[in-house]
């Protein structure tokens, strides 16, 4: 009898593990108030989702340009990553353009101190162009962060790379098992700054493949 619990046991856990798994939606006529469970009640930033994800959560991104900074909150964890994507035939744009932001290393998407998270399908662009900053601004930064997937995103007109793997530096947090797949960086290091792709020190365990690099400075 106690084994048999123990098999029933189990399966509760294994099936409120996938219960749990919710995918939400982000539109440009959404609001963030809503559920974010459908597309008819999606909400309105990205970075409402990238407060509210935990770990095997997904949201799907909807046609439109986005005029925000996104900052994951949380981490997913092993084999229940937190996936943002765009929606299949969509354009999915998170445009910088003006944007004030009081630091001199941030991203448009800047994954700092999680791990296991994917971002797929997503444009980043025109991020520090407008400022005298020598430090790095880049589309997609990822900080002392393990486990990452960029997969088949672009970026544009960047102050420094459009995508770049780096150490937390206070405490010293090295980055590592990051995977760079299929993604179309151009117009990147406008400010002279880093590479077009950079894995800088503190970097380890890490796959660039399948990319496209052009127009950069």
């Amino acid at each position: 009898m106690k084994k048999v619990y123990f098999i029933y046991t189990l399966l509760f856990i294994l099936i409120s593990i996938g219960v749990n798994a919710t995918t939400y939606y982000v539109a440009k006529n959404g609001n963030d108030s809503n559920s974010g469970t459908s597309e008819n009640m999606a909400w309105k930033t990205i970075q409402h989702a990238a407060n509210t994800l935990v770990a095997g959560d997904e949201v799907v991104i909807l046609e439109g340009t986005y005029e925000e900074q996104v900052i994951p909150k949380n981490s997913g964890s092993n084999g229940k990553y937190i996936v943002y994507r765009a929606k299949s035939g969509d354009d999915v744009i998170i445009d910088g353009s003006g944007m004030i932001i009081n630091s001199g290393r941030t991203a448009l998407f800047f994954i700092k101190n999680k791990k296991y998270i994917k971002v797929q399908g997503i444009k980043v662009q025109n991020f520090g162009n407008n400022y005298d900053l020598h430090y790095d601004w880049a589309g997609f930064m990822i900080m002392g962060s393990h486990h990452i997937y960029i997969e088949k995103c672009k970026t544009y007109n960047t102050f420094s790379s459009g995508i770049i793997a780096r150490a937390y530096e206070d405490p010293f947090t090295p980055s590592h098992h990051i995977y760079i797949y299929g993604n179309k960086i151009q117009r990147a290091c406008n400010g002279g700054e880093q590479e077009c792709i950079s894995m800088t020190a503190g970097t380890y365990e890490f796959e660039i493949k399948e990319n496209e690099v052009f127009d950069g400075s």
